[in-house]
């Protein structure tokens, strides 16, 4: 005898519902089912109106649907009017239940000819009827998947070379929103051409922008162009265009001894800075400050995710970044700041997405010197140079406007440097250190840092109480703390207490300093262990000389 192995049929539940049903009409088998999201643009609506008491259905049935798109309601189905109507198609199948005598189900499959929108809400408004009882109305809606391509929303400029930029939708943080950057082992090749060693290239840079920096003057700079082609197979990537001089970041005297190895960077970044001096002054008189503008165009250097402290409250982190820049800004110019490749988390690509934005003034008082327009330069020396049409006077006059308003950004920083909400990013590890920070451990993001410098003023003064200890633990991690004895309640002293009942009315106290000096910290939240080290460091620091933490109570 052969065995014969083969394969049986199989059924799952997939979602197992219990629905409590008030009325004689209800129904069952939604798909897509009330508050449903992510659903196919091209869906059918499926459901099944059923009535409960062996009562055939009346012939009223209706089925009222309304696009958000379209806001207006639509009628898809109606029994007393021929069943589907214009826009909608499908099958309408009435049947008995089991144990029933009469058509006492319908079941309706209703497709419309126009799909659905991005994100649109569907709602679905069913009546139907049984003789002898009150009709039967139920609404219920969901939501189709969303198509639409992400685009910047927002920037929002920290300091001339930082800035947070917000997308339209929740994105990708694990594909294609932060950027590679190479230090070492690069070599311009040929003019078109990066070549790397010991690297792992993505196929995936293609579209994106390469910086380099580091080599020949003449190399550096070139972030508009886009790369073209990535060879995993040769370590390297093509250009858009021939850019680079060969340069493998040796330099040799006359007599090819090397004198100077210099180490070439190389950032791939989604994201562009672009000066648009095509929009500034259209409306402008010929001789306004406005009009013939330049700007410099900062390059990404490093991109981050933004924390969640440093948002405003109930923002999705995964909707912003920060990107820091390798030189400040001008001020009050026109840029359009371009992202490329960027995918939302449906998978939505968008290509070289921008938004055309005037940097602020970051504090630059009114009255400060323009060089065009405060009678630094002669009016008619002015005048020549805009109606001979090559305006170099003018452009070599915004350009030192920008260098001062540079200066004047630095040097009017310096008096924020012992401010800890206001002092540069790059500073606060020295301001925390001029405040006499005691802590070794991360402090975490600039905000909390910030709220550190802030705040350790006031909690010197409250070294040794329970009060400055939950408060600290507090700020450095966001959770609730509570300090409080490790032995507490009434207890007796071996010798000393002369009433009440051992077990009963009172406990055996502790017998040695050690013990009634000692303290509990209790959470409000389970801790990590990089959190419990923080913990025990704030502890050891701020409680007096003579006090114990024993114990670290988590839910």
């Amino acid at each position: 005898m052969t065995a014969v192995r083969s394969n049986i049929g199989a059924i799952y539940v997939d979602d197992l519902r219990y629905d409590t049903v008030v009325g004689q009409i209800t129904t069952i088998n939604r798909v897509p089912d009330n508050t449903e999201t992510d659903v196919a643009l091209t869906s059918a609506i499926s459901l099944q109106i059923v009535s409960l008491l062996d009562i055939v259905l009346n012939p009223v049935t209706t089925v009222t649907i309304t696009r958000s798109s379209i806001g207006t309601p639509e009628l898809a189905y109606d029994a007393a009017a021929g069943g589907f109507q214009t826009g909608y198609t499908g099958t309408a199948t009435p049947f008995s239940s089991p144990g029933a005598t009469v058509d006492d189900e319908l079941w309706l499959t209703i497709q419309p000819t126009t799909p659905f929108s991005s994100l649109e809400t569907v709602t679905i408004a069913v009546a139907a009827a049984i003789t002898g009882y009150p009709s039967f109305a139920y609404t219920y809606s969901f939501t189709a998947e969303d198509l639409t391509a992400p685009t910047i929303s927002e920037i929002l400029w920290i300091t001339p070379k930082k800035a947070r930029i917000k997308f339209s939708e929740v994105m990708d943080t694990d594909t294609t929103l932060f950027y590679e950057r190479f230090v070492g082992n690069i070599e311009t090749v040929n003019p078109c051409s990066i070549s790397f060693r010991g690297s792992e290239l993505d196929v995936d840079w293609e579209g994106y922008y390469a910086v380099l920096a580091g080599s020949f003057p003449f190399n550096n700079g070139f972030y508009k162009i886009p790369v073209s082609g990535v060879n995993t197979g040769t370590s390297s990537i093509s250009l858009t265009g021939a850019v680079f001089d060969d340069d493998d970041g040796k330099d040799y005297d006359d007599n090819d001894y090397l004198v100077d190895e210099r180490t070439l960077t190389l950032t791939i970044s989604p994201y562009r800075l672009r000066y648009r001096s095509d929009q500034e002054g259209l409306t402008s008189s010929t001789y306004s400050a406005d009009r013939y503008q330049c700007g410099y165009e900062a390059v990404p250097i490093s991109i981050e995710a933004v924390p969640t402290d440093e948002l405003p409250t109930g923002e999705d982190p995964d909707q912003y970044v920060y990107l820091n820049f390798n030189m400040p800004i001008s001020v009050c110019r026109k840029y359009e700041i371009i992202a490329t490749k960027v995918q939302d988390v449906w998978g939505n690509e968008a290509i070289d997405i921008g938004l055309v934005h005037t940097t602020p003034d970051f504090g630059i008082p009114d009255n400060r010197i323009n060089m065009w327009s405060f009678g630094i330069l002669p009016e008619p020396d002015k005048e020549q140079d805009l109606s001979e049409g090559t305006q170099q006077l003018r452009r070599m006059a915004i350009v030192l406007q920008d260098l001062l308003n540079t200066m004047w950004l630095t040097s009017d920083s310096i008096q924020y440097l012992k401010d800890p909400a206001l002092c540069a990013t790059n500073w606060l590890p020295h301001l925390l250190y001029n405040l006499g920070s005691p802590f070794q451990f991360p402090i975490g993001t600039e905000a909390k840092k910030r709220k550190l410098g802030g705040a350790l003023p006031g909690f010197y003064k409250k070294v040794g109480t329970a009060t400055g200890i939950e408060q600290m633990l507090h700020l450095l991690l966001g959770y609730n703390f509570i300090v409080g004895p490790y032995i507490a309640g009434t207890y007796w002293v071996l010798g000393d207490s002369v009433k009440g009942k051992l077990g009963f009315t009172t406990i055996l106290g502790p017998t040695t300093d050690f013990a009634r000096n000692s303290y509990t910290i209790t959470s409000d939240t389970a801790l990590t262990d990089t959190e419990r080290r923080i913990v025990r460091d704030v502890a050891n620091w701020a409680d007096p000389i003579n006090m114990h933490l024993v114990q670290i109570i988590e839910p």
